[in-house]
């Protein structure tokens, strides 16, 4: 699909089994415009530029993306302070409604996950609110749904569908990532379609989840290093 993103991409740097290279190839052979390179959490902040400029001149693009697993609202802080402003995308593993409910008020962050362990009731009304307010993604995460089936499969499924209805009541935006450890796990965006389709996502959202919400996510937040956005939805010119 033209324009689509993959928001949530690993390699070697983080933990992942495929190189960069490796990673970049493929998404490029599924399609996709861009790519978040989902290593930023692992590596020191520092290092940002020179690994993105391998990465210059590719298709797809690739942007930088930290992800965060706090225990605390207080490390969450911490953590933040320490990467904001030298990062495209801050995503935030919640694995309690209290980390859930700080992350969806605070404007550094970009994308909630939830982390294995947690339940639906992390992903409550009040933090769906706020991440409608606040123009914080719930990302629809797929790796799960790939890799696991029967009774496993069925159990996320119906965890998903609980939160699924949480977050379009208060029209929350949907970000969709893989979450690919290797280029073997990557998806093309018509079976990335396909399987937010099989957790319930509506069609139509599901295509702007690959392609709007994303590439709105990532100029928010190259405008606000340039020193052109004062606050959500306004900028200088």
């Amino acid at each position: 699909m033209k324009g689509s993103y993959d928001v949530h991409v690993h390699s070697t740097h983080s933990g992942g089994i495929s190189t960069l290279s490796e990673m970049i190839k493929m998404a490029h052979r599924l399609g996709h415009q861009s790519i978040c390179l989902s290593d930023f959490g692992a590596i020191d902040p520092s290092q940002v530029a020179s690994l993105l400029k391998e990465c210059k001149g590719l298709t797809p693009t690739v942007y930088s993306r930290a992800d965060i697993s706090p225990k605390t609202p207080r490390e969450l802080s911490h953590k933040l302070n320490y990467i904001r402003r030298k990062i495209d995308l801050i995503a935030v593993e919640c694995s309690s409604e209290n980390v859930c409910r700080f992350a969806s008020t605070n404007r550094f962050i970009d994308i909630l996950t939830l982390a294995p362990t947690a339940k639906a009731s992390v992903f409550t009304e009040l933090v769906a609110r706020n991440c409608s307010k606040n123009g914080i993604a719930l990302e629809l995460t797929l790796i799960p749904f790939i890799r696991y089936y029967g009774k496993v499969r069925a159990k996320l499924l119906r965890m998903w569908r609980k939160i699924l209805a949480v977050a379009l009541r208060n029209n929350v935006m949907f970000a969709i990532g893989t979450g690919a450890l290797s280029k073997y796990e990557l998806r093309g965006s018509r079976e990335m379609l396909l399987l937010a389709k099989l957790v319930g996502l509506p069609h139509d959202l599901a295509k702007q989840s690959l392609i709007e919400t994303p590439f709105k996510l990532i100029e928010r937040r190259i405008l606000e290093r340039r020193g052109k956005s004062l606050m959500q939805g306004v900028r200088t010119l």
